[in-house]
C-alpha cells in the first residue's frame, strides 16, 4: 500500500506554523506545539511532519527525550497532492491510535500481572549462579 501523504494546504499551514514558532521560540518546535497552534490533534501533526519529512519539506530532530522539527525545503511541498481524502488521513490516524492503544496494554500487562517481577527474579537467579561459578574457579589453587 502506498504511503498516504498530506494535502499541500495542511503541509503549508504546518510550515508556517514551524516558522511562527521558531520565530518565537528562537529553537526548532515539538510538533506538539505546532499542533496546539492549530488547534489540531498531536496525531494529526505527526502525520503531517512525517509526510513532509518524507518530501524534504522537514527535517526531524530525534533525541531520546524529544523531537523537533525545523523547515528544510518549503518548496518541497508542491510535491505532495493537492488533495488528500479525509478518509485516508483519518484511517492513518486510527491506525496509528490502535497500534498504541495495543502497546499501552501489553505494557498494563506486563506490569500489573507480576511478570516484569519474575523476569527480575529470574535474571537475579541466574547472575547469582554465574558469580558462584566465576568463585568457584577464582578458589582453585594455580598449577
Amino acid at each position: 500500500m502506498a504511503p498516504v501523504l498530506p494535502s499541500q494546504e495542511l503541509g503549508h499551514l504546518l510550515v508556517a506554523a514551524v516558522r511562527i514558532l521558531q520565530h518565537k521560540q528562537g529553537t526548532p518546535p515539538k510538533p506538539e506545539e505546532a499542533a496546539e497552534l492549530l488547534a489540531w490533534e498531536t496525531e494529526r501533526a505527526y502525520f503531517v511532519v512525517r509526510g513532509l519529512v518524507d518530501v524534504g519539506a522537514l527535517q526531524m530532530h530525534e533525541t531520546p527525550f524529544e523531537v523537533r522539527v525545523e523547515i528544510a525545503d518549503a518548496r518541497a511541498i508542491e510535491r505532495l497532492p493537492e488533495e488528500t481524502s479525509e478518509g485516508a488521513l483519518n484511517d492513518e490516524v486510527d491506525a496509528f491510535r490502535r497500534a498504541d492503544q495495543s502497546r499501552k496494554e501489553e505494557l498494563e500487562k506486563l506490569f500489573s500481572s507480576g511478570e516484569l517481577e519474575r523476569r527480575k527474579q529470574e535474571e537475579t537467579a541466574e547472575l547469582e549462579k554465574q558469580f558462584e561459578r566465576f568463585r568457584q574457579q577464582k578458589r582453585q589453587p594455580p598449577r
